[in-house]
């Protein structure tokens, strides 16, 4: 396998997660303006972030899958054409998927995770300045994206446990890619 399409796979599989995050991001805003938008009335405010991370994601998206091959020609330059042995199984396509999409939530979700765990320190400390009702309308918002960034954190650290419920083990051994290295 040549080195070029090994980065070009890698490529694609990076895509797959920026898709994987366009549509999770899409439902979540579909969810907000169904369930929450009648309650508190439309504010597009609220909506802007989740917007703008659907459109940042549709873009990586589209150009990651289209022009992977071409960023793995810049990426490689001359060491493209080099061969290369390699071995790779299912299970640790999937392990390189959860991790990225792990670190992918977490990133994300990061600010709001930060965000509502000092709100809630401030108000449960007492010296609260929030305004309850602000408080109320960004508590559900806030806990979500902290429930995230925790099943996220889980999944990091359990990735290999988690893989074993996809991948049967008398099927493992018949999920392994094998290149050989090839002599000039």
């Amino acid at each position: 396998m040549k080195i070029s399409q090994l980065a070009e796979y890698s490529i694609i599989v990076a895509g797959v997660i920026f898709g994987f995050r366009f549509v999770d991001n899409l439902f979540f805003l579909l969810y907000e303006l169904l369930l929450y938008s009648g309650e508190y009335g439309f504010s597009m405010k609220y909506h802007l972030r989740s917007l703008f991370f659907i459109a940042v994601y549709f873009t990586a998206f589209v150009l990651l899958i289209r022009y992977s091959g071409t960023i793995a020609g810049w990426l490689l330059r001359e060491e493209g054409d080099r061969v290369s042995g390699l071995t790779i199984s299912w299970q640790h396509v999937l392990w390189v998927v959860m991790i990225g999409m792990s670190l992918s939530i977490i990133v994300t979700n990061l600010p709001d995770t930060l965000s509502y765990l000092y709100k809630s320190f401030q108000k449960g400390s007492g010296s609260s300045k929030l305004d309850p009702e602000k408080w109320e309308l960004q508590k559900d918002e806030l806990m979500y994206a902290t429930l995230r960034t925790a099943l996220a954190l889980i999944i990091l650290v359990f990735y290999r446990q988690i893989s074993h419920w996809f991948i049967r083990k008398h099927e493992a051994n018949d999920l392994i890619f094998e290149s050989k290295e090839e002599k000039q």
